[in-house]
């Protein structure tokens, strides 16, 4: 039926210029094909999932006799994962193996979810037996953190101090596990070590709690106890990863399964939001970036920058320059890193006199 067909193409199209809304539009014109054409399938899920649509796209599978294919076995894995039972997800990773050899990424994720699924069912650490490089002590740390293990502080730390790469991420766990243990002190002396000029979001956003005696933010965020939240820390961690190499797509394919398994934790959105502005979607990286609200001080001037920075990339300059001032006049107390941002904006706009104002402060 050349209704079907031209809808199809149109939605491969729409998928491919990134317009993910138009795409499901199209999918769902053809879905007639959803039986007749196997590709079908992985197109329409995989446009589901970048939707941020995931439920809906574990229907889709469900429903579907045609799941022969890693995203499909591994939607239904988080599936029974999500609703806690671990034995059905044990099944179902059984399933996911056979996909083991078709790319580095689908084996380490296999083996890495497998390696959380039995430590949930087992309340135990097991070997991974694989060597995955600093994915091991990452694995580890947050397994025995889990377990609340007196080892979780030197796998966090070996981690936070490498020289191979920067974890300072990792800090934020770190933290959050020495506030569940009530080690206020340590916590205390880590966040004066804590320079906001070249520290990461969500360090500085730490470093802000601990600051303004937020402790509680952590574990409304994330915790270690929680097995979604450390399922979705991994999740997010490959979507870094494939985010480093340019595969933006797949990133948010990943980030969104991580979202998913644990929303409240929405700081991981600036990570979609920057993978929409390097591949040049510029609206939509806007439209994340609002999901940022001004409770969480760090995030909110973030979205205030990046927002500015779109305006200026649309040649909407002086509007740029307007939108950070209105922006600004609405912070009770900027914080020194925000005085030393402004700033910097002042004298890439040539403003030189009110960046001198600025710095001196």
């Amino acid at each position: 039926n050349q209704k079907y067909l031209s809808n199809y193409f149109s939605a491969l199209v729409s998928s491919g210029n990134q317009n993910n809304e138009q795409a499901l539009d199209y999918f769902n014109s053809s879905k007639f094909l959803i039986q007749k054409h196997d590709n079908f399938l992985k197109e329409y899920v995989y446009s589901l999932v970048l939707d941020g649509q995931i439920k809906k796209a574990i229907k889709q599978v469900k429903h579907s006799q045609n799941q022969d294919f890693f995203e499909a076995r591994l939607l239904l894995a988080l599936e029974s994962f999500n609703k806690k039972n671990y034995k059905k997800t044990e099944k179902r990773l059984n399933n996911l193996e056979s996909f083991k050899d078709d790319g580095t990424y689908e084996f380490l994720i296999y083996k890495i979810f497998q390696s959380y699924n039995n430590l949930f069912l087992n309340n135990k650490v097991e070997n991974i037996g694989e060597n995955f490089g600093k994915l091991n002590l990452i694995t580890k740390a947050f397994q025995n953190c889990y377990l609340n293990s007196n080892k979780t502080r030197t796998y966090f730390l070996n981690i936070i101090n490498s020289e191979q790469g920067d974890y300072s991420r990792y800090l934020f766990f770190y933290l959050g596990n020495l506030i569940e243990n009530k080690e206020y002190e340590i916590v205390n002396e880590i966040s004066q070590s804590i320079n906001v000029h070249n520290s990461s979001l969500l360090i500085s956003q730490a470093k802000n709690w601990i600051e303004q005696k937020k402790l509680k933010k952590f574990d409304k965020y994330f915790s270690c106890k929680n097995e979604k939240d450390i399922l979705a820390e991994f999740f997010f961690l490959i979507s870094n990863l494939f985010s480093s190499e340019d595969n933006f797509e797949q990133s948010n394919f990943y980030l969104n399964l991580s979202i998913y398994l644990n929303p409240k934790f929405y700081f991981n959105l600036s990570l979609l939001a920057e993978n929409y502005y390097n591949n040049e979607n510029l609206d939509l990286s806007k439209k994340i970036l609002n999901t940022f609200n001004k409770n969480d001080e760090i995030y909110e001037w973030y979205k205030t920058k990046k927002i500015a920075q779109i305006l200026n990339k649309q040649e909407k300059k002086d509007l740029s320059l307007k939108y950070i001032e209105e922006k600004f006049k609405n912070i009770k107390n900027p914080s020194i890193k925000i005085l030393y941002d402004l700033a910097n904006i002042y004298k890439n706009f040539k403003k030189y006199n009110k960046a001198i104002d600025y710095y001196s402060i």
